[in-house]
């Protein structure tokens, strides 16, 4: 995996130009409704253009009042992965207790997203540091969603994730 460089792990011996290059740096952090809401725009419209199948039903509209009262209520956490300073993808999931399985915390990942020129570097830690943050919350089941025979699809099963429910859509405008 991709690890954050500090200048200390940087010796100085004589090398070619080339080679000092320094490596790029991935952050993955917390972030807030209003910093996600400001940032991801160009990504949660790659996101749409490469995964939405109902293109004629759904459209990119963040809904930022509902996300604000989950974020207010602690219903929600939002991790964003950065290259340098510029927003590279984001996971936004809903911890809460099951409404059917009392006393079972769940973490549902809602959206999961990095740019395609950065998911080699970072998307494997952003699915890891989520399911960390889920653990920490109290969470005993990270919940994904994925299409079916994508990229996504395989890196969850040889994960380990099992397929736990299909769900199926239907277009009903």
């Amino acid at each position: 995996g991709v690890q954050t460089v500090c200048s200390s792990d940087l010796a100085p011996v004589p090398v070619s130009a080339a080679s000092q290059r320094v490596p790029a740096v991935y952050d993955i952090r917390p972030s807030t409704v209003d910093e996600m809401l400001a940032h991801a725009g160009p990504l949660f419209d790659a996101n749409f253009a490469e995964l939405e199948r109902h293109k004629g039903v759904a459209h990119v509209a963040p809904d930022a009042a509902r996300y604000h009262a989950l974020e207010q209520a602690g219903a929600m956490f939002i991790l964003c992965a950065f290259h340098e300073d510029t927003m590279v993808g984001y996971s936004i999931n809903f911890v809460m207790p099951h409404p059917h399985y009392s006393g079972m915390v769940t973490s549902l990942n809602d959206l999961l997203f990095v740019h395609p020129a950065h998911r080699a570097k970072v998307g494997l830690r952003l699915i890891s540091a989520t399911e960390r943050w889920a653990r920490e919350r109290g969470a005993a089941l990270q919940l994904w969603c994925a299409n079916p025979n994508t990229k996504l699809d395989s890196v969850l099963a040889a994960r380990g994730c099992a397929v736990q429910e299909i769900i199926y859509s239907k277009g009903l405008h």
